[in-house]
């Protein structure tokens, strides 16, 4: 790909993530009041805890190699797929491998967090969810795909927000369950995508 060819590319994919984002925060605003008139405050409190919580074990479990796609772009430009692949390996045993180290101390954990039996298992899930959807943004972010990041983007601010709302109204009880697993309801769809896309290339 020419220099010139490639500004174009990198200007489209900046523009169209951009105004996914705006259209995610704009979406975000619009359905808080819905979001706070279903989930009382300590169920809203419950998820962001979790969120938080997330973001942060997902970089410990993973030794944050999702973050680390760039050097596919630069390292192994003839071999982008198998490196991505292999880091997407790479973050599914290490998640597991931190799953069974802290399994024996599922009771204290669940103590210190206050957290019942779904969050316990569910922040690991959360944390893979979250690692592939990233190398995917990453991954379409320097390859300059800009069609691809601003439904990524778009699927995380708008599709996510509103899966948390139908499932949070779906549960009488525990709504912040619906709220977490609504959340990453783009992480999942994106996730699912990359795992099919490898598959099929690694067939092909």
């Amino acid at each position: 790909m020419d220099t010139n060819n490639d500004t174009k590319q990198t200007t489209k994919t900046a523009i169209l993530n951009t105004i996914a984002n705006i259209i995610s925060i704009i979406t975000g605003i619009v359905i808080i009041p819905f979001i706070t008139n279903v989930l009382s405050t300590e169920d809203m409190g419950i998820a962001s805890a979790f969120f938080s919580t997330r973001n942060i074990s997902a970089a410990i479990f993973t030794f944050a190699a999702y973050t680390y796609i760039n050097n596919a772009m630069l390292d192994y430009k003839h071999d982008k797929v198998s490196y991505i692949y292999t880091i997407t390996v790479f973050c599914f045993v290490s998640i597991l491998c931190f799953f069974f180290m802290v399994l024996p101390f599922k009771t204290q954990v669940q103590k210190i967090l206050s957290w019942d039996n779904f969050l316990f298992y569910w922040i690991f899930a959360s944390s893979f969810f979250l690692a592939i959807y990233s190398i995917g943004y990453y991954y379409c972010i320097f390859s300059n795909r800009y069609i691809k990041v601003a439904l990524i983007v778009l699927a995380a601010g708008t599709l996510s927000p509103l899966a948390s709302l139908a499932l949070s109204y779906m549960f009488k009880d525990g709504k912040y369950i619906g709220r977490v697993v609504g959340c990453d309801f783009a992480f999942i769809v994106v996730t699912s995508c990359l795992i099919i896309w490898l598959i099929i290339y690694l067939e092909s």
